[in-house]
């Protein structure tokens, strides 16, 4: 586990080829009077990675330029692994690239990225859209409610039939009924 943690230190510092090259575990008595755990890790981190262009292909409803931003990276940043996942994925608050297009209606949206080398120590993000189509809700159900009428439950829907998909309104949805206590 702390050689996974030390690779992804290093990885959201720029160094996507760490290797580790050796790592030993020892017991010493001789430091400080006393017996002690030792580890000696060898690494070769390989370039620091920074980005250099950043492309977009496919898209029709945002900009190259916010979704860019979006994606939280400018020509000359360290490239950051974690925080490229994130923001490209599904992140907590919601404010990636695929939550943007989920949000408005595009649950089949797809984002392919290609990652390029170029130099030594350079990175082109190329990524492919695919937004599909808008859907919408056709139908919302639930069963097994023993404990308050149906209606209770109908008004606390932020997804209603014939509303567009929002990754946003369900996960809403979903807090809200939590909180009335019948779940």
């Amino acid at each position: 586990e702390g050689i996974e943690n030390l690779k992804l230190f290093y990885r959201e510092n720029g160094y996507r080829d760490i290797r580790i090259l050796s790592d030993s575990i020892y017991v010493d008595t001789w430091r400080h009077g006393r017996d002690g755990v030792y580890f000696n890790i060898n690494v070769d981190p390989g370039p620091q990675y920074k980005v250099r262009n950043i492309t977009w292909e496919g898209n029709t409803v945002y900009t190259d330029e916010q979704l860019t931003q979006t994606l939280g990276f400018e020509k000359g940043d360290i490239f950051n692994e974690t925080k490229f996942q994130q923001n490209l994925d599904i992140n907590q608050d919601e404010s990636d690239v695929t939550s943007l297009y989920q949000n408005i209606g595009y649950l089949f949206f797809q984002v392919m990225e290609n990652i390029e080398i170029v130099g030594e120590d350079s990175l082109d993000l190329n990524f492919e859209i695919i937004e599909d189509e808008i859907a919408t809700i056709r139908e919302v159900s639930f069963s097994g409610n023993t404990k308050t009428h149906d209606d209770v439950v109908r008004r606390t829907l932020r997804t209603v039939p014939g509303s567009r998909y929002s990754r946003q309104a369900i996960m809403r949805t979903i807090r809200e009924l939590g909180q009335l206590g019948y779940f």
